[in-house]
């Protein structure tokens, strides 16, 4: 820009853009890490960039009356060459870290209620940025900020126009894992009249995942991003009373996630189960219990061979996620299954690397609830052996706090119930007298 005052309009505007953009992007949400502009679409010069997007925006067919007006204030009339060049070498002068210019540009679009040319927007600076690219910070960061306005955007928008304000976004996937489950959630609360408007929302979000996975087989990220937006589809079109659509949903579902927690049980086997849970529940109100069991017998002994000998996977999230998926077993008839797996999950639990107190004590609990399994299904040497492996850890707790003594006198109760069944009286009758000796706290707190 000359020195001629041809700016003269520019600091009311930016004043105005930039008191836009503090109010609606969230505080330290954007947390840029430089003044440069990181190089998008092969490296191109920030103002070459700038340029190309408000040429594309408001040339034909996007022609935004709000971008236009940004144009006119920033290179009014003259004879200095191209204005619309021109007022993107202001823009980037007057935001140099690019993700205030596209927050700001998404907001003044949002304001002005222009979805198409929001829609064109994401459109080029996906196609800017590359799903190869390095320089994906900010089209991450874009994305991010505008999680919000986007699910009011795709909400407010008639079920015609949501390919052009959301199916666009759901393309700029680096991004968009946090944006599908923020739009699901917010159009959820919104109560069952909208229920028509999710099912379009997910399916959209399928069809992109899928085209994303298929473009970059080797990124698993949009393979699991494709099989959780399934398993909502799926919850959603049981809700809607489509069985038999999300029978089908629920099944490709589980397919993929059983891939994906064979190679990756650390990261991927709670959206197994996740997507198990919802494939029961589906064929339960279809009333083909064989089948759910059969598909829960399945998975089990894929999880088995996943994780034999696979000492390195005491985790948390793995110990919760075979306990969800053996309660789903046994509560669904599948008693054998939920031993297997409650025996895989102890074993789990009992390897966490400095577990809690309470991490310890819920230990206690499952052995308690599985030896109950073991015994149902007339296996009460496998009760007892399971017991004697934490009454050891229940007593030591019963020393360390007294809060956990009403644990070791459930752990002693249930070891005596099952020695009995086993038919060593003897030691079921030391077992015994160890409960009662214990303090008539612990006796008066049992639940059972």
């Amino acid at each position: 820009m000359d020195e001629q005052g041809d700016n003269d309009g520019l600091p009311g505007l930016i004043e105005a853009l930039d008191k836009l953009r503090r109010s609606r992007a969230p505080q330290g949400a954007l947390t840029p890490k430089g003044h440069a502009w990181a190089p998008l679409g092969g490296g191109a010069p920030a103002s070459d960039f700038t340029t190309a997007l408000l040429r594309t925006l408001v040339g034909d067919p996007t022609s935004s009356p709000a971008l236009r007006q940004w144009v006119d204030t920033l290179a009014p009339d003259h004879s200095n060459g191209d204005r619309v060049a021109h007022a993107a070498h202001a823009l980037t002068e007057a935001f140099p870290e690019p993700q205030d210019l596209l927050a700001t540009i998404t907001d003044t679009l949002l304001d002005a209620g222009e979805s198409e040319t929001l829609a064109a927007l994401l459109r080029h600076t996906a196609g800017a940025a590359g799903l190869h690219a390095t320089h994906r910070t900010t089209l991450t960061a874009l994305l991010d900020v505008r999680l919000l306005p986007l699910c009011e955007l795709s909400v407010a928008t008639p079920h015609s126009s949501l390919p052009h304000a959301l199916a666009t976004a759901l393309v700029v996937a680096p991004s968009y894992a946090q944006a599908a489950e923020a739009i699901s959630s917010a159009l959820d609360t919104a109560g069952t009249e909208l229920l028509e408007l999710v099912l379009v929302v997910n399916s959209y979000a399928i069809t992109a995942w899928e085209r994303l996975a298929a473009a970059v087989p080797d990124t698993v990220m949009f393979r699991a991003a494709h099989a959780a937006e399934l398993t909502r589809y799926a919850t959603n079109l049981r809700t809607a009373d489509r069985y038999g659509e999300a029978e089908g949903a629920a099944r490709q579902a589980v397919a993929m996630q059983q891939e994906l927690a064979s190679a990756d049980p650390a990261e991927y086997l709670p959206d197994l189960v996740d997507g198990l849970n919802v494939l029961v529940k589906v064929l339960l109100l279809r009333s083909r219990g064989p089948q759910a069991r059969e598909a829960l017998d399945r998975s089990a002994v894929t999880v088995q061979e996943t994780l034999a000998g696979r000492e390195d996977l005491a985790s948390v999230k793995v110990c919760n996620a075979l306990s969800k998926l053996a309660t789903l077993a046994d509560a669904n008839g599948c008693g054998r299954t939920a031993c297997q797996i409650g025996l895989l999950g102890l074993d789990t639990q009992l390897r966490l690397h400095n577990p809690t107190p309470e991490q310890q004590n819920a230990f206690c609990e499952s052995a308690v609830v599985l030896a109950e399994w073991l015994r149902a299904q007339s296996t009460p040497a496998d009760a007892v052996t399971v017991l004697e492996r934490v009454t050891g850890l229940a007593e030591q707790l019963s020393r360390h706090d007294s809060e956990f003594a009403v644990t070791e006198f459930i752990v002693l109760k249930a070891l005596a119930a099952a020695l009995t069944e086993a038919g060593r009286i003897t030691e079921a009758a030391d077992i015994a007298r160890r409960a009662r000796q214990m303090s008539g706290t612990a006796a008066a707190e049992d639940p059972g």
